[in-house]
């Protein structure tokens, strides 16, 4: 399915979720992104979460599913997420 597609199906699901925002309400113009990358390599990551924010979609909780979860790893990425938060 197309990243269209997708949404035109998921537009039809009710699933909400909480965290410091509220998605998945209708009314409420927001998305989750789960970049993930076979091996955890930044530049992919960065290219996921630049993708799914440049659809505006309103709110964006951006979540982590490393591949490799070693605290190091875990910590290299999220230093990253921070740089594009802070951006």
């Amino acid at each position: 399915m197309s990243n269209l597609d997708l949404i035109q199906v998921a537009s039809k699901i009710r699933i909400s979720s909480k965290c410091n925002t509220t998605i998945g309400l209708p009314g409420i113009l927001s998305s989750r992104l789960q970049p993930n990358y076979p091996t955890d390599d930044l530049d992919g990551i960065m290219a996921s979460i630049f993708e799914g924010l440049s659809y505006g979609s309103g709110d964006a909780v951006i979540g982590l599913n490393p591949v490799n979860d070693i605290v190091e790893n875990v910590r290299r990425i999220l230093e990253k997420f921070n740089e594009v938060k802070e951006q």
